[in-house]
């Protein structure tokens, strides 16, 4: 398992009971977004979706603010897709134009924010650091 540490941890630190990802549903993903990063789909697999130490609320699959019946009120790119949020208004994506990066949304500003970092360095960092 590639995310045992970071499951592990989760554990120890009492998290809610994350909910692990079917194939089945790994497989419609991949469907719709043939460019995704593995490393959310073995995550989504291994560790699952759910709460995550009350800093991230991570769904088990990819929207946007037209799902959300945001769009009228935020506008970003079509090719940005959120995985998640952070409890406080802001998302959590991938920018499917810029190699699967991770991007933050911040409510606030409305402002897109590149990471740099993979899903794995994000979540990673997110998590143990």
């Amino acid at each position: 398992m590639k995310y045992i540490n970071i499951s592990k941890y989760l554990i120890e630190r009492d998290n809610e009971k994350l909910i692990k990802v079917s194939d089945s549903n790994i497989d419609d993903i991949v469907k719709k977004y043939q460019n995704i990063d593995r490393d959310f789909l073995i995550f989504i697999k291994e560790v699952g979706v759910g709460n995550i130490d009350n800093r991230l609320d991570l769904k088990g699959d990819l929207f946007d603010f037209f799902d959300l019946g945001l769009e009228d009120i935020y506008l970003v790119s079509e090719s940005v897709k959120f995985f998640g949020d952070n409890f406080s208004g802001d998302f959590i994506g991938f920018d499917f134009t810029d190699s699967n990066q991770v991007v933050e949304f911040w409510h606030d500003s409305q402002e897109l924010f590149y990471t740099g970092k993979t899903f794995y360095e994000y979540i990673h960092d997110l998590i143990i650091v």
